[in-house]
């Protein structure tokens, strides 16, 4: 029952792909991917592995690797899965990855979210029925369109919990029949939501202090130790060598510079170098013999005498990047909370760290020798120096775990 359609839902297996793929068109500019072979490949292994124990569907997986400031993965109808870069450098082992991974599968091979759209079609569009590829296109533009025009949000969404434990429950089944540990996703959600094991019991429940997520892992973690002994493949061995080694390429790949999905195109050409606007900022090393030049894709390091380029590297999202105080390093954190150190003089990256997102900061900084992360509130008030309001929280940023080298 978890695997058919609900009775809402108009679209088939070939008509939810065409949906994915019209929802990925729209929202291809709202955050950047990394978006290469090795970025998924390990993630490709796990889900074949995983889909040998589900039923065949006439959907094809497709995973991609995204930078967002949180831990996070979600999908999309059509098979379209998204990991966050920073949720795979959290995770601890193939059995957490392979748990976010299972639980996202279980919301598409559900068809959960071409329902939820299906119904908004049929209550806006008052339509019950798509087409080929193009129609579908059209009617996702038009469902967008009656948003924005009416200013008719979509519908309140009060099934989510519902939706949460349909996947959970397909995750903890397909986990456990692949040969995975099925505790292995109440652990990555555990760490995703911060809980650290406080899961709630009788009493918190029953004076409502149990939030959704704690509930959730307790769920899970129970279903898992019932598992029918006929329900659990014999534990096979897990690529232990094999995950850290994908871990840590993911963390040292570059994202792509952005693309575009445009109907009637005649012809592309890439452009290499690609085109860049005007440098953002500037800054002299220390003892003034080198200098950075920053633009929105790049940074770009100078020698000053003579003045020409030594080296540059990419640095999408990057804010301000500084040199340390003994101008050997180039330091800078991007918009997702991500910390890299650039060697100046061997021209390579020599450390970088994923920081989890930072609840409540209305800005951020990280010292210039990369070792201290300041999250600013959002009811700072500026006191002298300027860049130091009166309240903040300061978090070291080797605490999590050592840079990647």
């Amino acid at each position: 029952m978890l695997f058919e359609r609900s009775t809402v839902d108009f679209f088939n297996d070939e008509q939810e792909v065409f949906l994915g793929d019209a929802i990925v068109a729209q929202s291809a500019g709202n955050f950047r991917l990394v978006d290469v072979p090795e970025a998924t490949a390990h993630v490709d292994r796990i889900a074949e592995r995983l889909l040998r124990r589900l039923p065949p569907s006439g959907i094809r997986l497709r995973f991609h690797v995204a930078e967002l400031p949180e831990s996070n993965a979600f999908a999309l109808p059509g098979g379209h899965i998204y990991l966050s870069r920073k949720l795979i450098a959290i995770v601890r082992d193939e059995d957490e990855i392979a748990g976010v991974v299972a639980h996202e599968m279980g919301h598409i091979l559900a068809h959960q979210s071409s329902s939820e759209i299906a119904g908004e079609m049929r209550r806006l569009l008052k339509i019950d029925k798509a087409g080929n590829r193009q129609e579908v296109f059209e009617l996702y533009s038009r469902l967008e369109e009656s948003y924005v025009r009416t200013g008719n949000p979509p519908k309140s969404d009060s099934g989510n919990q519902r939706r949460q434990s349909a996947a959970d429950r397909i995750a903890l089944f397909s986990l456990a029949a692949a040969g995975y540990d099925p505790e292995g996703l109440p652990r990555a959600l555990d760490r995703i939501t911060d809980l650290h094991g406080k899961t709630g019991n009788f009493l918190t429940d029953l004076f409502g202090f149990t939030g959704s997520d704690a509930r959730r892992v307790r769920d899970m973690l129970k279903a898992a130790s019932k598992l029918p002994a006929e329900c659990v493949e014999r534990a096979l061995a897990t690529d232990l060598a094999g995950f850290a080694k994908w871990q840590a390429e993911v963390a040292q790949l570059n994202p792509a510079r952005g693309s575009a999905s445009l109907s009637g195109v005649i012809s592309v050409r890439k452009l290499a170098p690609p085109l860049a606007t005007g440098m953002t900022d500037m800054r002299f090393s220390p003892d003034g013999r080198h200098a950075l030049a920053q633009d929105p894709t790049a940074i770009h390091v100078f020698s000053v005498s003579p003045f020409q380029l030594e080296f540059e590297f990419d640095a999408l999202g990057a804010g301000p990047a500084e040199f340390s105080p003994d101008g050997r390093e180039i330091v800078f954190i991007t918009d997702t909370l991500r910390v890299e150190r650039w060697s100046q003089s061997a021209h390579s990256r020599t450390g970088l760290r994923e920081l989890p997102a930072a609840k409540g900061c209305g800005s951020y900084a990280v010292s210039p020798d990369g070792s201290v992360f300041a999250c600013f509130d959002a009811d700072q008030r500026y006191t002298s120096p300027a860049w130091i309001p009166a309240r903040c929280c300061w978090k070291r940023v080797n605490r999590p775990a050592p840079f990647v080298r």
